[in-house]
């Protein structure tokens, strides 16, 4: 097996589970081809593997035969609980072309109430008690984790520029221009989410000036670069509190389209 890692830009000779995994053979896009596909669940409710990996989600790997060996075709997951999940797996789809499934994950990520929020003190809370059962101890009491508003925030805005993108990608100029409009409309100076305005007028106003989208996205990482701490702590980090099923977030990720 090997698993191209389009984030990490890594390939590994095996498949990486993280727990109970399922094994099938059998043509899972309708194509007339067998596919490899490993779906797996969580680790054991309760381990120490759980706990630091939090959030977790059911991961299925896909691999079809590329005529040498079997090749990580595509990672899908069950359905995203929270909002930064929605996000990630919009990034995912357009990797892979996947434009209309990447829009509605980030849509979701804009207007669904029904995605919960996520942050580093949910996290330490929620590792604490999940420790604390693997151990069968009591955990040691902790104030439950407020909502900090400016998660959904920069969430949203990041969604809009990757709309953005997407429209632009397509052709979809009069939309992408209403796209770019609103987010501006809606993220003011000073305020969570502003960082994304700025880094989609760096984009905008190149595409502009050479309809070049590779030269467009080029603006807006170099302006990822400068700020990446804006711009890339609420999107995920597999070695962070993001859970280890998170993607990693370089500058270059923003805008794929070079």
């Amino acid at each position: 097996l090997q698993s191209n890692d389009s984030y990490n830009k890594e390939v590994i000779p095996y498949a990486e589970m993280f727990g109970p995994t399922k094994i099938e053979i059998k043509d899972s896009d309708g194509n007339g081809t067998l596919e490899l596909v490993l779906t797996s669940n969580p680790p054991t409710y309760g381990t120490t593997s759980y706990s630091m990996g939090l959030p977790w989600r059911d991961e299925t790997h896909i691999f079809g035969w590329n005529g040498n060996s079997f090749v990580l075709f595509r990672t899908t997951y069950s359905p995203p609980e929270f909002r930064f999940q929605a996000v990630q797996d919009g990034d995912r789809a357009t990797l892979l072309g996947d434009y209309d499934a990447a829009l509605d994950y980030y849509q979701q990520a804009i207007f669904s109430d029904q995605l919960d929020w996520w942050s580093y003190d949910r996290w330490e809370y929620e590792v604490r008690q999940f420790a604390a059962v693997g151990e069968d101890e009591t955990p040691t009491p902790m104030p439950t984790p407020s909502y900090d508003g400016a998660e959904y925030e920069n969430l949203a805005a990041y969604s809009r520029f990757r709309i953005l993108l997407l429209h632009t990608r397509r052709g979809w100029i009069p939309e992408a221009e209403i796209v770019y409009n609103t987010l501006k409309e809606k993220f003011l100076v000073g305020q969570a989410g502003y960082a994304y305005v700025e880094m989609a007028t760096a984009f905008w106003n190149e595409y502009h000036a050479s309809s070049d989208l590779s030269q467009a996205c080029q603006k807006a990482i170099e302006y990822t670069t400068l700020h990446s701490e804006e711009i890339l702590s609420s999107l995920g980090d597999a070695s962070s509190f993001f859970g280890s099923q998170s993607l990693d977030y370089e500058p270059e990720d923003v805008c794929p389209f070079r």
